[in-house]
Formats: C-alpha cells, sequence, structure tokens
C-alpha cells in the first residue's frame, strides 16, 4: 500500500483479528511508512461499527499522514498551521464510535507535535468535524514561527481552542493562551466557512512588549525599550481573501486600520492608519493621540499595555531637537 510521490515506498498494513460472537477482537493492527507514518493499535468493533480502537501513532514529519487523512478523513485538516505540517509526532490514540443516533466518531489524542504538546478531542460525523477542544504547548513560541533567532520569541506558548458547528456550513472556532507574552482571546467566535475563509470573528492581543512580533512581521531598526500594544482584530471576508479591520494602541498611540492575508498566503501590505499627522517616510510612523502630535516609540521598561494613555505635549520650542522615529515593519506601513 503506496501514499505519497512515487518512489516513496510501500506501506504495510499487518493484522490480527478475531471473532468473538458479534464482535471483533483487534488484537494487533501495526501500519508501518503508510504516508510516512507508522501505528500499533487494538481494539474491539461492533457489528454495528461502535466499539473502541487504542494505541500509539508516530511520524518523522507530520505532513505527509495529514494529507492522507485530509483525503480520507475530515477536510478541515488543511487549517492547520506549518508548525504541525513539519514538526515530527508521537501521539496516543483513542477512537471510539457511538451507536444510535449520534453515530459521531471520538478521538482522543495526547503526546509530542509541533515541537510541543498536543492533547486533542475531537468529534467528528462522515467528513466533517462536529466539535471538540485542543491545548497546543512549547517551550518557546520561537518554534512554531520558525525563527529561532528572535531572543523575545523564545518565551513559552500555549494556546487553548475549541470548535462547534452552529450550522452544517460554519465551524466557530474560540481561541484562548498566550504567546511569548502576547495574550490573545476571541471577544467573539472565528466563524470559518466551507471554503475555509474566516467569515466573522473578534480577537483581543495584548502584550507588554510587541517587539518580538514587529521584528517577525520585518521591522528592521526598533528603538530600544518596550513597545506595550493592546489591539482588536475584527475578521471578515473581502473577496477571496481575509481581512481584519485592526484597532488599539502599541507604545501608547492609537493605531487603526485594516489588515489583508490573501488565500494563497501571502501577506498584503497593511493599510494601518495613524491618526491625523502621522508620517510615514522610510518606514518610520510617527502617530497622534488624543489628538496631540507625538511620535510613535518604545514605553518605559514595565509599561503596560493601555488603551488610555495620557499624551504629552511636544515642545514648541525651536531649540528641541525632533525625536527619533522608530523603524515601522513593512507589514504595517500607513495606507497612502
Amino acid at each position: 500500500m503506496r501514499y505519497g510521490p512515487a518512489g516513496s515506498g510501500n506501506g504495510t498494513i499487518a493484522a490480527s483479528i478475531q471473532s468473538d460472537g458479534s464482535s471483533l477482537v483487534v488484537d494487533s493492527l501495526d501500519v508501518t511508512d503508510l504516508a510516512g507514518a507508522s501505528a500499533k493499535l487494538s481494539g474491539r468493533i461492533g457489528a454495528d461499527g461502535t466499539g473502541r480502537v487504542s494505541g500509539r501513532l508516530k511520524a518523522p514529519v507530520a505532513a505527509p499522514l495529514l494529507g492522507l487523512l485530509e483525503r480520507v478523513w475530515v477536510g478541515e485538516i488543511r487549517l492547520l498551521p506549518a508548525f504541525l505540517r513539519e514538526a515530527p509526532l508521537d501521539l496516543a490514540v483513542t477512537l471510539d464510535r457511538e451507536g444510535g443516533a449520534s453515530d459521531a466518531l471520538r478521538s482522543q489524542i495526547k503526546g509530542s507535535a509541533g515541537g510541543g504538546t498536543l492533547d486533542l478531542t475531537l468529534a467528528s460525523r462522515g467528513t466533517r468535524i462536529e466539535g471538540g477542544t485542543a491545548t497546543l504547548a512549547a517551550p518557546r513560541a520561537g518554534l512554531w514561527f520558525g525563527r529561532t533567532d528572535i531572543p523575545g520569541l523564545q518565551q513559552p506558548a500555549e494556546l487553548r481552542l475549541s470548535a462547534e458547528r452552529p450550522d452544517a456550513d460554519t465551524l466557530a472556532l474560540t481561541v484562548d493562551g498566550t504567546l511569548a507574552g502576547l495574550k490573545l482571546a476571541t471577544s467573539r467566535p472565528i466563524l470559518v466557512g466551507s471554503d475555509a475563509l474566516a467569515g466573522a470573528g473578534e480577537i483581543r492581543a495584548a502584550t507588554a512588549d510587541l517587539a518580538p512580533f514587529l521584528t517577525l512581521a520585518g521591522a528592521a531598526r526598533l528603538a530600544p525599550g518596550v513597545w506595550p500594544a493592546d489591539l482588536t482584530f475584527v475578521l471578515a471576508k473581502d473577496g477571496s481573501d481575509i481581512a481584519a479591520d485592526t484597532t488599539g494602541t502599541v507604545a501608547g498611540a492609537a493605531l487603526g486600520g485594516r489588515l489583508q492575508r490573501a488565500l494563497a498566503g501571502a501577506a498584503r501590505p497593511a493599510q494601518l492608519r495613524p491618526p491625523v499627522g502621522a508620517a510615514a517616510g522610510d518606514g518610520a510612523v510617527a502617530a497622534t493621540g488624543s489628538g496631540q502630535g507625538r511620535p510613535l516609540r518604545p514605553g518605559p521598561a514595565g509599561a503596560r499595555p493601555s488603551r488610555s494613555r495620557p499624551v504629552s505635549r511636544p515642545s514648541t520650542s525651536a531649540a528641541a531637537s525632533p525625536p527619533r522615529r522608530p523603524a515601522w515593519p513593512s507589514a504595517l506601513r500607513t495606507a497612502s
């Protein structure tokens, strides 16, 4: 049995099965090198398809196995991020098939994945996810972004997700957790349609220092200091894109506008607008707050994100030198 490109090798399945009345007892089900994965399972299956099978599943790279499961199990697997696809996995798996009206397959999966740990409970019916919960954790958030070179991202990450299906064509997702000090929470569930695009939802992100994520977004030169931030992203579809209307504060200065991400995954330049009076030469941004012009720059050490930070009026002295304007990442430049 083979799954994958030509020359990827043949997978083998070996099973020892006995009949016990109307049930089948699976003494062993050994899968070797199928989509690069290996599994050892055992359990009992009833005549009506109900029962339980459990065991262990391993793969040096998850992507080929996830590609196979997307084809034969649930299509929502295509929503999984790259860090889960590209890393090895080693999981304890339990599959329960319920009978009666529910006729749902309940999967419990726990172990190592994505460079950290995964604890997943999932209910599916046919080829659709009906609901579930998952907790993902990693010792360093930089592993998830493929950036082990940014010191500020070398902090723990933990995300808790839940999913339910309010209707046949929509999956509602909620997220809560922390990425390297950046706290994330959905104030309204993210609604994902059959086209795998988020059509609605609201996420709040707050951190005492946004600097590592500004570097991740492409900032080449950031002034020293912390960059407290409190941002809200309201998601919507914009044609074949996912758009996020963005409001909040960075380093005490108000920020607003729209971010777009193409369906193919390439990020478009953000349409973020500092308030009137901002300048955007050479990627530097000077923002205003409460109608008073002042530069967008890092706050003092220990500063916390705030939506209503007092703003001091800039000096009008001719002798006063203009404040240094920090570089702003190309992904967060002002709209023309």
